[in-house]
């Protein structure tokens, strides 16, 4: 385990106080000099400390006056719980243990999951349901599918929900934006599969992970889900995995469901006001979709390419990274 900075070991410090109750909603925490005394910290990593806990809607810092305890119960944002279970890889942590901060994390966690799931699940009717298993018992050799996702926000389709594989010609086309040029285009715009009809079911080669149905026996085949992923990424390799072990996936525009998308991540243009991420949780989310594509690449791709092709890829998810954690940092 990393050793922790000083301000992470100031967060957990408070976290547990809050969670143990030594801290309650309302209490007003010891001035910056004692706290620094206490804590054997200097006043800048302090400082840093409860910003980060105030960005996570856990203390309200009020000039002139003080710091005070909120009530996370009603409000806290998902890294909040998220400290906790991090605690959890540190055996030594015996307070992980104890039945009354358990009791208090699982009171949190069912307060908080229903909302949670309210803005960011796909919605999807009893009939969709039907519709895609109608579509398994009459197409033997599908053996995954995903459906038409409409975005809530703008009312198109989620474009993901119907792409290729991101190779080194078809991922520049994308990010330049060259594939707008010639959408319907198979080689130019490969990235999403512009060539095939929307209104068809066909093969696809990958999906969103927001709506994929799969048989039992393909996900124990191929091994379920890769690890590797932190946050993206995970959906892209499980259906290439799909591919690489013969299997099909299929796309069935009879079937929609609604999807928010970026609720959890705090990165997407069209959540922004309804998304309860952190600028912490948004910056690593960022590094988290760029250090996907470097896995992906490495696991599945490279192997193909010669070696400098593979260091204009690497370079290219770079320079990406640098971009979106600016974007997440500052805008």
């Amino acid at each position: 385990m990393e050793e922790l900075q000083s301000h992470e070991r100031v967060m957990n410090i408070l976290v547990r106080q809050i969670f143990s109750r030594q801290l309650k909603p309302g209490d007003k925490l010891p001035s910056e000099r004692q706290l620094s005394k206490d804590m054997d910290v200097d006043r800048a990593s302090l400082r840093i400390a409860l910003k980060h806990l105030e960005l996570m809607n856990v203390l309200t810092i009020r000039q002139g006056d003080g710091v005070y305890v909120r009530d996370y119960m009603k409000g806290a944002s998902i890294d909040f719980l998220r400290m906790f279970f991090l605690q959890t890889e540190e055996p030594d942590n015996e307070w992980v243990a104890d039945p009354y901060i358990l009791d208090e994390i699982w009171e949190f966690w069912t307060f908080f999951l229903p909302e949670m799931l309210r803005l960011a699940v796909p919605k999807i009717t009893p009939r969709d349901i039907k519709t895609m298993i109608d579509f398994f018992e009459t197409t033997p050799n599908a053996d995954a599918a995903t459906c038409y996702i409409k975005l809530v926000k703008t009312g198109q389709m989620q474009p993901e929900c119907h792409r290729g594989f991101p190779t080194p010609w078809r991922s520049f086309c994308y990010f330049t934006g060259l594939y707008k040029l010639a959408p319907k285009s198979a080689f130019f715009n490969g990235y999403f599969q512009g060539n095939l009809d929307l209104t068809r079911i066909h093969p696809i080669e990958a999906c969103v992970g927001a709506f994929l149905m799969v048989k039992r026996t393909v996900g124990e085949t191929i091994g379920w889900w890769n690890e590797k992923y932190f946050f993206y990424g995970e959906d892209l390799d499980f259906c290439y995995q799909i591919r690489q072990h013969g299997f099909k996936l299929y796309f069935n525009p009879n079937c929609h469901i609604s999807h928010f998308q970026g609720i959890s991540s705090g990165l997407k243009n069209q959540t922004q006001k309804i998304t309860q991420a952190s600028r912490e949780t948004k910056i690593r989310v960022a590094r988290a979709s760029t250090n996907a594509m470097k896995i992906f690449y490495q696991d599945n791709l490279f192997k193909t390419y010669s070696p400098l092709t593979r260091q204009i890829v690497l370079l290219g998810i770079k320079l990406l990274e640098a971009k979106r954690v600016f974007k997440a940092k500052y805008l």
